[in-house]
This record gives structure tokens, sequence and C-alpha cells, in this order.
């Protein structure tokens, strides 16, 4: 009995000794997922700190940004202002060196201008010549029409004298 009595002793400390082992390897894995969990909460600290740092650096650069559009625009109204001012200063300059030029133009455009003049008024000159042949010929035949008539008249009064 004795015998039976510490073989389930032994038996019940093997089984302690198992549950134990269990229990420590189940330790060691959730210390392991523990260290494992802590890396990944460090690494996602370090990345919002890089992010956060991102956008930063993406805030100065639109500051930048718009300060240099700013800047663009403030030079190409200068340009403008400069251009303008250049075109200015060729019309004067223009106006004391290049009157001979000008005067030229104008009158080649006055030439110009006197041609198609000319042509419109021969334009018009035939059509004004045609009118008078029209005319003339009205005439003619209106004078023709009018003799003819005299000559009726006169040959009945020769008749009314002849009665």
């Amino acid at each position: 009995a004795v015998v039976s009595t510490q073989s389930t002793g032994d038996e019940e400390i093997v089984g302690i000794n198992r549950q134990l082992s269990n229990l420590k390897a189940e330790l060691d894995i959730a210390q392991q997922r523990h260290n494992i969990l802590r890396e990944e909460s460090i690494t996602l600290d370090i990345l919002e700190n890089s992010l956060n740092e991102v956008s930063v650096h993406e805030k100065q650069q639109e500051s930048t940004i718009a300060k240099l559009e700013h800047q663009l625009e403030r030079t190409l109204s200068d340009l403008k202002r400069a251009e303008k001012e250049r075109d200015e200063l060729r019309t004067i300059k223009r106006g004391k060196e290049d009157k001979p030029r000008d005067t030229f133009r104008g009158l080649k455009k006055t030439i110009g201008d006197l041609e198609s003049q000319v042509e419109d008024l021969q334009e018009q000159e035939e059509i004004l010549s045609e009118q008078i042949k029209d005319l003339q010929t009205k005439n003619s035949d209106l004078e023709t029409k009018v003799l003819e008539q005299d000559e009726k008249k006169k040959k009945k009064k020769k008749k009314k004298k002849k009665k």
C-alpha cells in the first residue's frame, strides 16, 4: 500500500512538473509577444515622429512656395512695367528719329487710298457712261418721235389747207 501511495505521489509530481513546464513555456511565449509588441510600439512612435517631422517640413515648403510665388508675381509685374516703359521710350524715340519713315509709310497709305478711290471713280465713270448712252438712245428715240409727230401735224395742216 505504501508503494502505491508513493507512486501516486510521484505521478502527481510528474503531472505538476509537466504543468509547470507548460506554464513556463506559455510565459516565455507571452514574454516574447510582449517584447515584440513593445518593439512595434517603439517603431510606431518613431514613425509617428517622422510623420510629424515630414508634416512640419511640408508646411515649411508650402510657406516657401507661397513666398516664391508672391516674389514671382512682383517680378512679373515689374517686368511688365519695364516692357511698357521700354515701348513708350521706343515710341518717343521713333517720333524723334523715324519721322521720315513714318511720313513715307503715311504717304504710301495715302497713295494706296487714292489709287483705290481712282478705281472706284473709274467704275462709277463706266456706269455713268453706260447710263449716258442709254439716255442718248432714249433722247434720240424721243427726238425721232417728236419729228414724226411734227411731220404728221404738218401733213394734217397741209391737208386742211388743201381743203
